[in-house]
């Protein structure tokens, strides 16, 4: 079986690539959302989701950093939600900070 090849995709200064890495990194610059949009972006060109994009409680929910892997895929993602655009997106994820705070 063929080696699946995984990336981190994150906003997360202190992860970085190097060679002793088994992973790539994608590094994004800004906030946990746009760390989801470009993991959206690379879902829809052939990469399938391994890592749950909501952190498992509140005060990480907070946190300014987001980090996902993520492997290399044949299939390709159904790109429906893509149609709404970033604005109403960001205001669906800003709703739902709201709610915890």
């Amino acid at each position: 079986m063929a080696e699946k090849i995984l990336q981190i995709v994150t906003n997360n200064p202190d992860i970085y690539w190097s060679p002793e890495m088994p992973y790539g990194v994608v590094f994004t610059e800004g906030s946990p959302l746009d760390v989801l949009d470009k993991t959206e972006e690379l879902l829809q060109h052939g990469w399938r989701l391994l890592s749950a994009p909501l952190p498992p409680n509140v005060p990480i929910m907070r946190g300014p950093y987001r980090s996902l892997v993520i492997e290399e895929s044949e299939s390709k993602y159904d790109n429906r939600w893509n149609n709404r655009n970033r604005e109403s997106k960001r205001e669906i994820f800003d709703g739902k900070r709201e709610e915890l705070c």
